[in-house]
């Protein structure tokens, strides 16, 4: 069974059927994924290293 969409879903669908709209939320969410992947690969290297956070920023700041 299917959600139910809620007043911003639908919002969203109808200016989803603006060709402008539309080009520029996929231009957006595009360069939102790509430094996701970025952030996501970066945070995995430093599990890898063993590092917390707390760590890489001292390391980063020195």
């Amino acid at each position: 069974m299917a959600a139910r969409k809620t007043g911003f879903d639908k919002f969203f669908d109808a200016q989803m059927r603006d060709p402008e709209f539309a080009r520029g939320y996929r231009k957006a969410r595009r360069e939102i994924d790509a430094v996701d992947r970025i952030v996501r690969a970066l945070d995995e290297a430093r599990i890898d290293l063993g590092m917390t956070k707390a760590q890489l920023a001292q390391a980063i700041s020195s």
